[in-house]
């Protein structure tokens, strides 16, 4: 029996000092309540972020992974296992789209060497 494996979510963030949902379509809203797996630049502003647009979700719960400049291949290389238990994950950059000019790239060129959609 194939379980269908989850995705990656490239969640876009603001730019400057804007409210997210100012900005952002309310799609970003929604993908990010379904979510309680993330791949993160930084952790204190992405639950700041995760804050401002699902208010209500419990942060106790949220289970994040760093990826940024120290990280290396090798402490990555499990970060998307979850998405073979059919669990969606987030990767969330510190400003703009994640995998332009960020960290995330390796996060998504791991996702499509490993056959994990990627949903922008």
């Amino acid at each position: 029996m194939n379980k269908v494996k989850g995705k990656l979510y490239l969640i876009p963030t603001t730019l400057g000092n804007n409210e997210p949902l100012e900005v952002l379509p309310l799609s970003v809203k929604k993908i990010v309540e379904q979510l309680a797996y993330f791949i993160v630049e930084n952790e204190k502003s992405a639950r700041r972020f995760i804050k401002k647009i699902t208010p209500r979700k419990s942060q106790a719960k949220l289970n994040i992974k760093l990826i940024d400049k120290f990280t290396s291949e090798f402490e990555t290389q499990n970060y998307l296992d979850v998405c073979f238990e059919g669990v969606n994950v987030g990767l969330l950059s510190e400003a703009g789209n994640p995998a332009i000019a960020d960290p995330g790239a390796k996060m998504v060129k791991l996702a499509h060497q490993k056959g994990i959609q990627v949903v922008p």
